[in-house]
């Protein structure tokens, strides 16, 4: 924006410039009566003042152009810079279509994000739980065991009371069957 207000301006000081010096010359040229390739005076200043005009156009479009690189690059390539703009103004539309639509997904998945977050604390809490049961049957279960080889050594022991128990009555029985017989022949 700020070269483009330059160039206004400097364009316009030219202009006046070119129009002041033009006509200058051209009064000059009218008194003096030249000619020019057989013209009349009347149409040789007509002619100088309008090549002189030109030639001043020509020598301010030059220096603007040799002074200010962005001035020549616009002069240069400005309609495909008018032409790569309005493409740009249509990408950044597109863009910032697709960048709503982003926005609103990303929204959309934060949400769920915090849906999932919650469902695993709850998992993470339910796990918690579940494992502080898993500690207290592992406690329960070594305190069976503890009881189970307590009553498995009874069972042992009982098993072997049996055992004599058994082996007693066998002799008793044996002993009362002796008797039967001592009775039976007595």
């Amino acid at each position: 924006m700020r070269y483009t207000i330059l160039f206004v301006i400097a364009l316009v000081l030219v202009s006046g410039f070119i129009a002041y010096f033009g006509d200058r010359l051209g009064r000059v040229m009218g008194k003096k009566r030249l000619t020019l390739f057989r013209m009349r005076p009347r149409h040789t200043a007509v002619l100088v003042t309008t090549l002189t005009g030109m030639l001043i156009s020509a020598l301010a479009l030059t220096a603007l152009v040799s002074v200010n690189s962005q001035f020549r690059h616009v002069l240069t390539r400005g309609e495909q810079i008018l032409a790569q703009n309005q493409n740009l103004i249509t990408l950044n539309e597109v863009l910032d279509t697709k960048n709503k639509q982003l926005v609103q997904q990303g929204k959309a998945l934060e949400k769920q994000v915090e849906v999932r977050q919650k469902e695993v604390d709850r998992a993470r809490t339910s796990m918690e739980k579940a494992q502080g049961d898993v500690q207290r049957l592992k406690k329960d279960i070594e305190v069976r065991k503890v009881e189970l080889e307590k009553l498995r050594a009874r069972g042992d022991v009982a098993e072997e009371e049996l055992a004599k128990r058994v082996a007693e009555l066998e002799t008793l029985q044996k002993e009362l069957g002796d008797a039967e017989q001592e009775l039976a022949s007595a």
